[in-house]
């Protein structure tokens, strides 16, 4: 969708509201879309709710079965003070009355507030900041970031980005950019 938004006339009054069920659903890493659509400055809206496999739109509370892609949802968009709509698109499974709706909402809202303490708590973790600092990523990142910088320094939207265990490949109608990622070696640290 961001490829397409700016072949419009008016790409600027054009935005985008994910919902993390129908990426579930799609097999796709919802929080990639998300960061995808903050960093374009297209994250217009946002439905908050959960889904289980690649099933029905399920419309389940928010962060009822994928905690881990939940948790690192609100951390990327309360770190990136994402200040646009936050809407819970969920279903209560029961409810006896109205107020078991409003119970249900409260929870939803309840999870998000839990998520962003706790996304606060591991940046300001010395010890967990310390172990990300030793990951392989930390080589090729800045790479990557320089590459799909080209794109935006030349006002050049990549009509796609291929990222692979081997490569970042990002192509525009004039020009492609690829890098190499270095592949993990007996030195890397390894988990226990």
């Amino acid at each position: 969708m961001l490829g397409f938004i700016y072949t419009l006339d008016h790409p600027e009054m054009v935005g985008l509201n994910p919902e993390a069920a129908h990426e579930l659903m799609a097999g796709l890493n919802f929080v990639h879309g998300v960061a995808q659509a903050l960093e374009a400055g297209k994250l217009f809206h946002i439905d908050l709710n959960d889904q289980k496999g690649p099933r029905y739109d399920q419309d389940f509370r928010f962060g009822s079965e994928n905690l881990k892609s939940m948790f690192f949802l609100v951390k990327l968009l309360e770190e990136n003070g994402y200040t646009g709509p936050r809407h819970f698109d969920a279903h209560a499974h029961r409810t006896e009355d109205e107020q078991g709706v409003w119970d249900f909402a409260l929870g939803c809202m309840r999870t998000y507030n839990i998520f962003k303490a706790k996304a606060k708590r591991f940046t300001a973790d010395p010890e967990i900041q310390a172990l990300l600092r030793t990951l392989p990523a930390a080589e090729y990142e800045p790479r990557l970031a320089g590459v799909l910088r080209r794109f935006a320094d030349g006002d050049q939207v990549p009509c796609c980005c291929l990222i692979s265990l081997k490569s970042v490949t990002a192509c525009s109608t004039n020009e492609r950019a690829e890098i190499t990622l270095p592949s993990l070696s007996a030195s890397s640290p390894q988990r226990q």
